[in-house]
């Protein structure tokens, strides 16, 4: 199993729930992840959501990407992923890592995630590169 961030989920799953077919990045990640299962982190899940009421989407379109996230299974945030995120924020800050930031909290919380359920995570975020302990799939590995 594979865990995909926002970026992949929305280019590689989601192409006819957003409107349009999958970008030329998307048939790469299709590629590479045939064959495996994914899931999303809740943080992912939330985000995606969120995305038809920022843009005030109409209903069907909103219900497409509602039944396309819905899909797919989605991990939830267990006392082993916030044990996980609350290593990831002190060891990123500590080794100065941009993750630990503020405006990358969503991010920490994907990550945290893919560490505490050993899964490797499918991003092209370079925010993700050199983790301890994560797994980065990136377009280019």
């Amino acid at each position: 199993m594979v865990l995909v961030d926002t970026d992949v989920m929305s280019t590689v799953v989601l192409p006819g729930a957003l409107a349009g077919p999958a970008t030329r990045l998307g048939g790469e990640w299709i590629e590479r992840l045939a064959g495996r299962s994914v899931a999303i982190a809740v943080q992912t899940r939330v985000e995606l959501l969120t995305w038809p009421l920022v843009a005030r989407w109409g209903p069907k379109r909103t219900a497409r990407l509602r039944a396309s996230v819905d899909a797919v299974p989605t991990v939830q945030e267990s006392v082993e992923v916030q044990e996980a995120f609350v290593e990831l924020t002190a060891a990123a800050q500590h080794a100065g890592y941009a993750i630990h930031a503020k405006d990358h909290t969503g991010d920490r919380w994907i990550a945290a995630t893919a560490i505490a359920e050993r899964l490797p995570l499918a991003s092209n975020d370079g925010i993700f590169d050199d983790i301890p302990g994560l797994v980065h799939l990136t377009d280019s590995r």
